[in-house]
């Protein structure tokens, strides 16, 4: 399977996040691993680690570092926003995590 995000390919999508923003995700993976190394289960801290990945994608729409071109002066007359990407908001809002079970 070839992950693509709209026509943006998730590869790219994601090589364009700061290192800031892959530290965080790092951070939270390492909580994942240590506790399940420990013996626990990790379900928790999986949960958290899909609503801080889902929180950053989403927020990226609107983040000026995205570095997106600004919509044309004809899109912004047809769709009454001059926010790229975003006309309802439900492509943003249909970025969902699910923690499966991996057997």
């Amino acid at each position: 399977m070839d992950p693509h995000f709209g026509n943006l390919h998730l590869g790219l999508f994601l090589s364009l996040l700061s290192k800031i923003v892959r530290d965080k995700i790092a951070k939270q993976l390492k909580k994942v691993a240590t506790t399940a190394l420990n013996g626990l289960d990790p379900s928790n801290e999986l949960e958290k680690t899909g609503m801080l990945g889902q929180n950053i994608a989403r927020a990226w729409f609107t983040n000026p570092d995205n570095a997106w071109a600004p919509n044309s002066p004809v899109t912004i007359a047809m769709k009454g926003s001059d926010k790229p990407l975003i006309d309802t908001a439900e492509m943003r809002k249909a970025i969902v995590y699910v923690v499966t079970n991996g057997t």
